[in-house]
């Protein structure tokens, strides 16, 4: 062990050199906000079974079976989006198949918003800042005892299944705002039918194949319109679909159809169709699974450079 040597002579150090007093740090405050690009569709429902479209597309289908507990879906929206003058059509029906729809949907629940957020950021239900908010039921109570009272006075009732309501929203101003007026209202309409129940069966043939690369292919608008709505690379959106794909939804199983069982529906002036089966059923979707619960594949298609293509 080495001992200090406490005899050493002592060490004249130089002065140490001035330095200039320090200048206080700037507080800039917090960095400034990120702009809320991201629009989400959110619909929270308890006691009845909604859809709910954005400018004549299906985006949301929800039936809130469990008496304890609303059912709540909010999917991004900004693929759907018009910068202003959006249209959302929420469909109501009751929870099977009451003698009086009206005392099925007396204690429903309906609140469908528009929830706005920055890239990244998630969000919580119901919780905002929103660019729409509604709470549809005080609304349809108010038609219920419309109803029952034109019937008291002898009338008729006059209370459609489903009853539906319309809402109207400007998309958020910074970013700027998605715009896909090009194909929503722009592009030209499509009227063979025919057409488009064989473009049905192709991509019924390929889920039954479990062929995820070959669904991909026909996906490719869709992802393009994905990355334009989100300014993200293409890529992100092609692999995302292909491992759902090929690793939950067509393992599944898909259910199988015939070509008369299916129902095109015409959106946006026929512009874009969907493909759907009878009873509200999604083009491909699997069988149930113990639970009772259902994957589900909504196509909506259009022609794309001369060829039927999902779009989304």
């Amino acid at each position: 062990m080495i001992e200090p040597n406490y005899d050493a002579p002592a060490v004249d150090l130089p002065p140490e050199e001035e330095l200039p007093p320090l200048e206080p740090a700037e507080d800039d405050g917090p960095p400034p906000p990120r702009p809320k690009t991201i629009h989400h569709l959110e619909a929270i429902v308890d006691g009845c079974r909604v859809e709910v479209l954005l400018n004549d597309l299906p985006l949301i289908a929800l039936e809130a079976t469990d008496p304890d507990q609303a059912e709540h879906f909010a999917p991004p929206a900004n693929p759907y989006l018009l910068p202003s003058d959006n249209m959302v059509e929420v469909r109501v029906w009751p929870l099977g198949e009451p003698e009086d729809a009206r005392d099925a949907l007396e204690a429903a629940e309906i609140f469908v918003n528009v929830p706005i957020a920055a890239r990244g950021e998630p969000i919580a239900p119901g919780a905002g800042p929103f660019v729409l908010e509604a709470a549809l039921h005080d609304e349809l109570r108010q038609r219920i005892a419309d109803s029952r009272q034109r019937e008291a006075d002898g009338e008729e009732p006059d209370f459609d299944v489903p009853q539906t309501f319309f809402l109207l929203f400007d998309a958020n101003p910074e970013g700027p705002p998605p715009d896909f007026a090009d194909e929503l209202q722009e592009a030209e309409a499509h009227d063979d039918v025919e057409a488009l129940k064989d473009y049905a069966i192709h991509l019924r043939d390929l889920a039954l194949a479990q062929d995820a690369d070959g669904l991909v292919a026909e996906l490719e608008p869709k992802i393009a319109a994905y990355a334009r709505a989100y300014a993200e690379p293409e890529a992100l959106f092609r692999d995302d679909l292909r491992a759902g794909l090929a690793t939950v939804f067509l393992p599944a199983g898909v259910e199988p159809f015939e070509r008369d069982e299916v129902e095109p529906v015409s959106c946006c002036g026929g512009r874009i169709w969907w493909l759907r089966r009878p009873d509200g059923k999604a083009l491909l979707e699997t069988p149930p699974a113990d639970d009772g619960s259902r994957k589900r594949f909504e196509i909506l298609v259009a022609p794309r450079d001369g060829a039927l293509r999902i779009v989304r």
